[in-house]
């Protein structure tokens, strides 16, 4: 079935910015809850994504009324597959800080606008304003500044994985602005079950202390299962690679909240790098002009 496409109003597409750039500001707390926490790697992306999962589902029933099961029986194979791409872009990025540095990791991240503007421009028909294509070049030679202190030999796997990270994160937001009529949150939700069932196959301790417990249930509840809510309701309203692009405030703010929270220092690179980023963000907001985004048709 098809249905006509409506085009975005000025409104919906300032709501829509707002939403995906709050959701990358939650997603920047990630790496100071993680330091907090004392349960090892694949018990921490365990239990978050169990505490996400929970979130989402609930957010699901309360934002359609209770209608819980008709919602995940409705976004079909879309739905799936952009779970499965969320839940392997996560999942990927584990993996890949195992093989590389995560320096090489973060940089191939802020190809994600780019590869996001490529299938937008392919399956949807999107056309990236210059003032977008300015901004992208900018945060991605920010995230450069930012890791140039720590780049060096890479390994072949763990690039790879980091460019798949960026890929599947691009492929999951492209499937969600093409089937943007479907309630999408219920395929965040699949996606965090599908982190925390692969994550139980790595091996997980169930018994975190309740401080632990507290801080993980913030990690999954506020930092990614919110996170991941905003960001699915705002980017329907925004270009696939504006909605990618403005994650990347997840790398420039990140060691800020780790300052704040644990007095690690800023280094200067991750100053200055961050600074662009977070320019090149307020630059394409600015000059967005309250123009409405093309919308493709709605399958």
């Amino acid at each position: 079935m098809t249905d006509i496409a409506i085009q975005p109003t000025a409104s919906q597409r300032r709501l829509g910015l707002f939403l995906v750039i709050t959701a990358g500001i939650l997603w920047s707390t990630g790496a100071a809850i993680a330091r907090a926490v004392d349960t090892e790697p694949w018990s921490t992306i365990f239990w978050r994504a169990v505490f996400a999962c929970l979130f989402l589902c609930a957010f699901v029933a309360i934002r359609n009324r209770g209608r819980f099961l008709s919602v995940f029986l409705a976004m079909g194979l879309p739905g799936v597959v952009m779970g499965l791409a969320f839940a392997t872009a996560s999942s990927s990025f584990v993996i890949a800080l195992e093989y590389t540095s995560a320096a090489h990791v973060l940089f191939l991240l802020g190809v994600a606008p780019f590869i996001a503007a490529f299938l937008g421009r392919i399956f949807l028909g999107e056309r990236i304003p210059n003032r977008t294509w300015i901004a992208m070049v900018l945060a991605l030679i920010g995230v450069g500044i930012m890791v140039s202190d720590a780049i060096g030999r890479g390994n072949i796997v763990g690039d790879l994985l980091g460019l798949l990270t960026a890929s599947c994160f691009a492929v999951g937001t492209v499937i969600m602005r093409r089937y943007r009529q479907i309630e999408m949150t219920a395929a965040t939700a699949l996606a965090a079950a599908f982190g925390a069932i692969f994550a139980l196959t790595q091996g997980v301790e169930f018994d975190p202390s309740l401080r632990d417990i507290g801080l993980l249930a913030l990690f999954g509840v506020v930092q990614l299962g919110l996170g991941l809510a905003l960001f699915t309701i705002g980017a329907r309203h925004i270009i696939a690679a504006e909605a990618v692009l403005c994650s990347l405030l997840e790398l420039a703010l990140g060691p800020i909240w780790v300052w704040i929270i644990h007095g690690e220092a800023l280094g200067t690179v991750a100053i200055i790098g961050g600074t662009i980023i977070i320019f090149a963000m307020v630059m394409n907001t600015v000059l967005d002009r309250n123009q409405p985004s093309p919308l493709p048709p709605a399958a």
